[in-house]
């Protein structure tokens, strides 16, 4: 009994390490948006993004973002869902993939951001990212209806 509440707190403790590791880089995405440090966010993200996609590619999304929002809130909200296949991936040493999805809000409309994260060393690289635009602000989104 011990032994499964000292491995469940270390798995508690590791998660909110790794939340901690993934909000900071999305803020510093965030942030860089912002400031139109579109190479810089590119250069900064995993190795299989930049295979997926072209720098130019990249940077055309990222300037979409900016040009539909304007400047984004900076804030992030990250939280952990433990699955065998991360406690494994841990284990081996291998880069645990974070997906990460958010209201992104700018100053003149809001879009949604999917995003996945490639945490190794504690540090988190981008590894995804999809944005959709939602609306001109001011806006009503209703979540369930029909």
């Amino acid at each position: 009994m011990t032994v499964l509440i000292s491995c469940s707190s270390c798995s508690y403790e590791r998660n909110r390490h790794v939340e901690d590791v993934v909000r900071a880089a999305e803020v510093r995405f965030r942030t860089q948006l912002n400031e139109r440090k579109f190479h810089e966010i590119y250069e900064g993200a995993d190795v299989q993004f930049r295979q997926r996609i072209s720098e130019a590619e990249a940077i055309r999304q990222f300037e979409d973002v900016v040009n539909q929002l304007g400047q984004v809130d900076t804030s992030a909200s990250v939280f952990i869902d433990e699955t065998v296949g991360k406690a494994i991936r841990r284990r081996m040493n291998l880069g645990e993939i974070v997906p990460y999805s958010s209201l992104l809000g700018g100053v003149s409309a809001i879009g949604v951001e999917d995003s996945s994260w490639m945490v190794t060393n504690d540090e988190a690289r981008l590894a995804d990212f999809h944005y959709k635009f939602l609306c001109k602000k001011p806006c009503t989104i209703a979540f369930g209806q029909k």
